[in-house]
């Protein structure tokens, strides 16, 4: 290389250098701003500007700052629009921290609509012409959706101008679907009782369109009415009867009101649709639901064989609640052989070693070489996510075993934390058998419960909320004496809903003069649904008004549903519990628990 060519290689080198020095200059001058001030959004702005998107540093850093600064707002909300504009999914995680760091501004729950569903096109660039541009496309073309979803977002709801115009427009343009669609989809996208007249618009121009009738079919759902839930999903199935999803949650409406034709119609559904995940849906629920462990069993081994686990994440789902299922009815043969057709997939490594483990440990026990078979067991942990009864049957072998092993004190201490915070009848018994070697009676093991559990209670928040069914208000201080069953909830809230039937089997056991139980509704916009879901669905809580903001603020809830059971005395003793049909007696148990008076 001659003297020139260096010297130019020379000179550019050191403007690289100079330009990295300088960038990093400004990179250090960003990061201090950005942690003495927190929320300077310029800033952070910028810093993602100056390093880009595509340097995982980036995240790496946002995400210690969130750490760092878990109250900001500002830092995950930069990141969220940023990935938002290059119309990166990335977007939803980092602007749902924003809102639960405390963004709730409209654009927040735009960009989460927009990013959930990748409708990138509907966002479009706000100049001072956009709204009379797309009301001018409209016009010309009142059939063609994008504009009015356009129109709709940029204006944003719920807004007068927006309604107003859109009754115009359906005025105008009476038999256009795409006006009323596109108003009805927005309100029914944001949970909000207004969207039912204009998807029956739709409907009225459209028989035949079966996504608006499952639309209707789940509004009906937050208006408490589970017939016309049922009524609008069937029309939504038989609109379009290649569509596995509505055949799936038409089946699926029949649970509780005639279960003989549930059986049959999710049976249908798997034999109609074997190559798709809503008919491996249908039978995970079939035995998820059932009572019945011999059904139970054979609902998920056919699961298994009729949809491979390895490729339908329903059947692998399937396939872990059949693995606990074995191991609980000592089938440990059949867990193994399981666990080991999962090879690596979804933690079954572990549950081979752990089924391996329990089978030797139940042979050493038959043997009566009890130390070995408790040494065995010294490690055996639950696999992450197993089933309650699957972890208390663990629990119940490792004391069977340190009891046999002559430990019995130790046997006795090791159930008495599972009982304080999830009673069972199973695991009571075994600490009554063992309390009584111990010389304890039943008064003395229950009273050795009480102590555990009431080291983790707390005082409940005191609040004063409006009642929907009247003007007043209620205290929490109204309530002492009483047990409360208190949920977070509100009508668009699947899980809410469906958590809900099995809360009422359990309620309707207790006197109301000793259990209170209460729904606190976090969502006001939602407000008009609450007295027709009360009354059509005929749930006895009693509904009180709230907001997500006071609900994080005061009990600290950052999802829905979120449930308290709160002692006599107004403390806190049982959370972050949910209630299904496997585990309705737990939540009996609790309740009791709480009213039986302390020795």
């Amino acid at each position: 290389m001659g003297i020139f060519a260096s010297a130019l290689l020379l000179l550019a080198s050191s403007a690289v250098y100079a330009q990295t020095r300088d960038r990093q200059k400004t990179l250090d001058s960003l990061k201090e701003v950005i942690e003495s001030r927190k929320d300077s959004l310029p800033a952070l702005r910028q810093y993602i500007s100056v390093l880009g998107l595509s340097n995982d540093t980036v995240t790496t850093q946002f995400d210690e700052w969130m750490k760092k600064f878990p109250k900001s707002a500002s830092i995950p909300y930069a990141l969220g629009e940023a990935y938002y504009k290059t119309r990166d999914r990335k977007s939803v995680n980092y602007l749902i921290k924003a809102y639960r760091a405390g963004d709730t501004a409209r654009r927040v729950f735009q960009m989460l609509r927009i990013a959930a569903d990748e409708r990138w096109l509907v966002d479009v660039p706000r100049t001072a012409n956009t709204i009379d541009s797309l009301r001018k496309v409209v016009e010309n073309n009142p059939d063609s959706l994008l504009p009015l979803q356009q129109y709709i977002f940029v204006l944003g709801t719920p807004n007068d101008t927006v309604t107003m115009q859109i009754d115009a427009w359906m005025g105008q343009f009476p038999k256009s679907a795409a006006i009323p669609f596109a108003m009805g989809e927005n309100y029914y996208n944001a949970e909000s009782p207004k969207a039912k007249p204009y998807l029956l618009k739709v409907v009225e121009l459209q028989p035949g369109n079966a996504k608006v009738y499952e639309m209707l079919s789940i509004d009906a759902e937050r208006w408490g009415n589970k017939d016309e839930s049922r009524e609008y999903m069937g029309k939504a199935a038989a609109a379009d009867p290649g569509e596995a999803s509505y055949a799936f949650y038409y089946a699926d409406a029949f649970e509780e009101v005639d279960p003989a034709l549930w059986r049959k119609k999710i049976w249908d559904l798997a034999k109609k649709f074997p190559d798709n995940e809503r008919g491996a849906q249908g039978l995970f629920w079939l035995g998820n639901m059932s009572r019945d462990k011999k059904e139970k069993m054979e609902v998920w081994e056919q699961l298994r064989k009729l949809y491979p686990p390895a490729k339908f994440d329903w059947s692998e789902s399937g396939t872990n609640d059949l693995f606990d299922l074995y191991l609980e009815e000592g089938l440990t043969d059949k867990a193994i052989e399981l666990a080991g057709a999962m090879g690596n997939k979804g933690g079954f490594p572990e549950k081979l070693e752990l089924a391996k483990n329990i089978a030797v440990a139940r042979e050493l026990i038959k043997e009566k070489k009890y130390k070995e078979a408790q040494e065995k067991l010294a490690h055996v942990k639950s696999p992450r996510y197993a089933a309650a009864s699957s972890v208390n049957m663990i629990a119940l072998l490792k004391a069977e075993v340190t009891d046999a092993a002559g430990a019995t004190q130790g046997a006795y201490d090791s159930l008495l934390l599972i009982q304080a915070k999830t009673p069972d009848d199973d695991i009571r018994e075994a600490i009554a058998k063992y309390g009584a070697k111990l010389g304890k009676s039943a008064e003395q093991s229950e009273k050795d419960i009480r102590i555990i559990r009431d080291k983790f209670t707390k005082p409940a928040p005191p609040f004063e909320l409006g009642l929907y069914t009247s003007n007043g208000k209620a205290k929490l201080e109204d309530y002492r004496g009483k047990v409360i069953l208190l949920t977070f909830w509100f009508p668009g809230c699947g899980p809410c809903r469906g958590e809900m039937p099995h809360f009422q089997n359990v309620v309707k056991k207790f006197d109301k003069k000793e259990l209170a139980y209460l729904g606190i509704n976090v969502e006001p916009e939602q407000d008009e649904y609450v007295l027709p879901f009360m009354k059509g669905t005929k749930y006895s809580f009693t509904p009180l008004r709230g907001t997500g903001k006071w609900a994080e603020q005061v009990y600290h809830v950052r999802g829905e549903p979120t449930n308290f059971l709160i002692d006599k005395e107004g403390k806190i003793v049982y959370s972050d519990f949910m209630i299904h049909g496997e585990n309705e007696h737990m939540l009996e148990l609790m309740i009791k628990s709480l009213l039986t008076k302390k020795g």
